[in-house]
């Protein structure tokens, strides 16, 4: 089973920074970082559109250059003092304290100015292709793999199902390297999902239920982790990875 930080979230630094990915990769744990292009061209991580909701600064990251990338303060943690960091400096990070996880690599929007290509040439220049996969969301997810899988077939692409997706097909799981479910409800991902993931020699991940509002284990989350476990997930998505860890090794010892 492996385990996947939410945007490297942890108790201990801000979202997506570097100093949170150094960290999570430290841990033994992968990571979900968003990626977005900047006004200079560059490769950012960030999840939202622009900066209001982590740094009080409303301007679109696209309408940002990397010196104002860089000088953004976290309002949760105004001692981090590098703003948001690049893809680039992400993958060299993992180079140095890797540990060998996975970097999943949530690209924002694929119609940002070359996104996927740069992304693709960081990777390779690090030579992390058999590390890291891409995804997008739902209505970008098959132009997504259908771009990559034509032009960069070392590359891993994953395909992105929400809830009762109608992609949720045999011919969908053919398409990409690794399966990306997210769960509403909390009643949807079955053992079903993990059959046909193996029938196509594809890894299957699953977000975990505490960041999704309406899921009715979003408050006993630890009972859905169990369910997943059990029916043999390759992979949980979860804002709390070390408790993750821990409810693992538990279980194991049980």
């Amino acid at each position: 089973m492996k385990i996947i930080s939410h945007r490297a979230i942890n108790k201990k630094y801000p979202e997506n920074s570097l100093s949170a990915i150094k960290w999570t990769f430290e841990s033994g744990n992968g990571i979900e970082a968003d990626i977005r292009v900047n006004k200079s061209g560059s490769l950012v991580i960030i999840h939202d559109e622009n900066g209001g909701r982590l740094f009080g600064d409303i301007r679109k990251i696209i309408d940002m250059s990397n010196k104002e990338c860089r000088f953004l303060v976290y309002k949760s943690h105004s001692e981090e003092k590098i703003g948001l960091c690049t893809f680039e400096e992400v993958c060299k990070t993992y180079k140095e304290v890797g540990n060998n996880v996975i970097i999943a690599l949530h690209i924002k929007d694929i119609n940002e100015p070359k996104v996927v290509e740069k992304t693709i040439e960081v990777i390779r220049k690090y030579g992390l292709q058999d590390n890291c996969f891409l995804f997008a969301t739902a209505d970008q997810t098959i132009p997504l793999i259908e771009f990559v899988k034509e032009k960069y077939t070392d590359i891993k692409i994953g395909l992105h199902l929400p809830e009762n997706s109608p992609l949720y097909t045999e011919e969908s799981f053919n398409k990409a390297d690794v399966i990306w479910l997210d769960e509403e409800s909390g009643n949807w991902l079955n053992n079903e999902m993990i059959k046909l993931a193996k029938k196509t020699n594809s890894q299957i991940y699953c977000m975990s239920p505490e960041f999704v509002p309406n899921n009715i284990f979003q408050n006993n989350y630890k009972e859905r982790w169990k369910d997943l476990i059990e029916m043999g997930f390759d992979a949980i998505v979860t804002d709390y990875a070390e408790e993750l860890k821990e409810f693992i090794k538990n279980s194991s010892e049980k």
